[in-house]
């Protein structure tokens, strides 16, 4: 039988104060920066039921987790709070390589400096991954960079699942020519495959960056799992994963077309939406995973223990 709101009787009641030791509903506790408090007396308020949230943070997430949020909704994630600056920020600081490449000696400097970018954006991907699969909707805090091993670790993860992703697509060209699928004339049958090579790395990476992020970097290389959580997660799983997919066309066709015949507008445009796909893909892959999250846990998680 459920317990009801001392000052509201019609209402179920989901907490109870340290203090006074009412029940309380939702509308008769307040939050402050940590903790949950009793509107009545001001001390804390804690959940009734096991599993309820008991601090200010706990509770947001569990509002956004039960609040609808769509894939359209994910595509504005980057310019929402923070991530405008990061964002604009990213994009200065590559335009400013795109200069610095258009002097000579400045290759180790630019070779230095572009590594450092990786190093500070894949860190932050990994933390957009686990902060989307909690319910956030917004760019997370930086992570540590004074954290060598887990900069180097993040790293290696991103390597690998890069590296995966490139050996679908030349895995796919190999077994062409050596089928005779290669040729030197316009081949539609060979493009049509290898976009779907293509796909299917990408179908790869969002679900990588998913559990690497949510669970553990090495559930990075959980293949079967990755299979079996894409499956599961059905249109969600297909809807992100055409969405990086198309992303990364348009980039790819921006940098063929237009760096050639328009350097500094190419330049521009890849440099735009290159910084868009590194904050959105991590996004989407949080996403999947927030919305399966039970299903994810059983494949990823479990496992482990």
């Amino acid at each position: 039988m459920p317990d009801f709101c001392a000052q509201h009787p019609q209402v179920a009641a989901g907490y109870r104060c340290e203090g006074c030791q009412r029940h309380l509903c939702e509308e008769c506790i307040e939050e402050s920066h940590a903790l949950l408090l009793c509107r009545l007396c001001g001390e804390q308020a804690l959940p009734l039921g096991a599993g309820g949230p008991a601090t200010t943070r706990e509770l947001h997430k569990q509002r956004a987790l039960s609040a609808p949020y769509s894939f359209r909704e994910a595509l504005f994630y980057p310019f929402r709070g923070t991530g405008l600056y990061v964002y604009l920020g990213a994009l200065v600081y590559l335009m400013f390589l795109w200069f610095l490449s258009l002097v000579p000696g400045f290759f180790l400097g630019i070779l230095i400096l572009r590594t450092a970018f990786i190093l500070l954006v894949v860190g932050l991907q990994f933390r957009i991954v686990r902060s989307t699969a909690e319910g956030e909707n917004e760019l997370p805090d930086w992570p540590d960079f004074t954290d060598i091993g887990g900069l180097g670790r993040d790293l290696l993860t991103w390597i690998v699942i890069h590296f995966v992703l490139g050996a679908v697509m030349v895995g796919y060209v190999v077994l062409s020519g050596l089928s005779g699928g290669v040729t030197l004339e316009p081949n539609y049958l060979f493009c049509l495959g290898f976009a779907i090579s293509m796909w299917l790395g990408v179908a790869f990476t969002v679900m990588a960056y998913g559990a690497a992020g949510t669970f553990t970097r090495l559930r990075s290389l959980a293949f079967h799992n990755h299979i079996r959580g894409f499956l599961a997660a059905g249109s969600d799983a297909v809807v992100a994963t055409n969405m990086v997919f198309a992303l990364g066309a348009v980039i790819l066709i921006v940098r063929i077309l237009l760096e050639r015949a328009i350097p500094l507008l190419g330049a521009a445009l890849s440099s735009a939406l290159g910084t868009y796909w590194l904050l959105t893909l991590p996004h989407l892959a949080g996403l999947v995973f927030r919305r399966h999250s039970e299903t994810m846990e059983r494949f990823y998680w479990y496992e482990l223990s």
